[in-house]
């Protein structure tokens, strides 16, 4: 694997209800299963929709094996919490004394294991409603959490991509998104409401103290139709943003995308109206953008 590629991918956008989770949770689908790439699925939504869609789509009993996964502790959330598996355990896979002393237990998340396997060549970290309760919490240092997690497990090493579901407000889970990543996708549904996520995170990332300036590796349409309105907004947007700065494959047909994650498939699995095929395109597109090989 070429380590100057973008391997940890956010996708971002401040607004709600534009595909975002979908796209993400397809694109990683894609990757692993089509491209045969490894990739880390991280969910760090407090919604934890990215986790309900693809624990339903690959377990018949996702809810039962949901809590138990949270009762091993291997939510997203004991990463930003303090509740760690390997605070009281001198016998885990790593030995935590070797790598902190008593001065740095505070450190000990550093060390544990959240990810858990959906199928072959695709991992995930799962989401966690708690995470709700830690927004209200400013602890030190929370909003490095993630890049550092990463970069001391080699994450992006171990896997070809990781990609980053992020919630839709403004919040340390967002900022802790950013601060990890190589570079951020944003979705886009377009509509005149939806588009305005564009302006609220631009303004969002401008507020993020002391971090790194991220180019954003496109924009990606999701929920087009062919009417004259999203047509007049996808070229404003185009022109605004460059062309250059938007895939060339969208997500349309919203409604058979709909139906079809309600009967619990991937997109890659939907052969009407053309969603695999968008989806692979899209797909491929981002491997070049990310600067990876097919």
């Amino acid at each position: 694997m070429d380590s100057e590629n973008k391997k940890v991918v956010s996708f971002m956008n401040m607004k709600g209800g534009v595909g975002k989770t979908t796209l993400c949770i397809n694109i990683a689908n894609t990757l692993s299963s089509h491209f045969k790439k490894k990739v880390l699925l991280i969910d760090m939504d407090p919604q934890f929709n990215a986790t309900q869609s693809v624990l339903s789509i690959v377990n018949d009993d996702y809810m039962k094996f949901y809590d138990s996964t949270k009762k091993d502790k291997k939510t997203i959330y004991y990463l930003f919490s303090d509740g760690h598996r390997n605070l009281e355990t001198k016998n885990s896979k790593n030995d935590t004394s070797t790598l902190f002393n008593s001065n740095n237990r505070k450190e000990l998340y550093l060390v544990d294991e959240y990810s858990i396997e959906v199928k072959e060549n695709f991992d995930m970290i799962l989401g966690d409603i708690d995470l709700i309760e830690l927004q209200i919490i400013q602890k030190e240092g929370i909003e490095n959490r993630l890049d550092k997690y990463i970069n001391t497990n080699h994450l992006n090493q171990t896997y070809d991509y990781i990609l980053i579901d992020c919630p839709p407000t403004y919040s340390s889970f967002l900022t802790s998104s950013y601060r990890a990543s190589d570079t951020y996708i944003i979705p886009v549904k377009p509509d005149f409401v939806s588009s305005l996520g564009l302006s609220l995170l631009t303004k969002a990332i401008n507020s993020i103290e002391n971090a790194k300036n991220l180019n954003s590796s496109g924009i990606i349409f999701t929920m087009t139709d062919n009417s004259s309105t999203t047509k007049k907004i996808i070229d404003e947007i185009k022109t605004d943003c460059n062309e250059k700065n938007v895939f060339s494959t969208s997500i349309k047909s919203y409604s058979t995308i709909k139906n079809a994650i309600g009967k619990r498939k991937f997109m890659l699995d939907i052969e009407q109206n053309n969603i695999k095929e968008s989806i692979i395109k899209i797909t491929e597109e981002f491997i070049n953008r990310m600067g990876g090989k097919i």
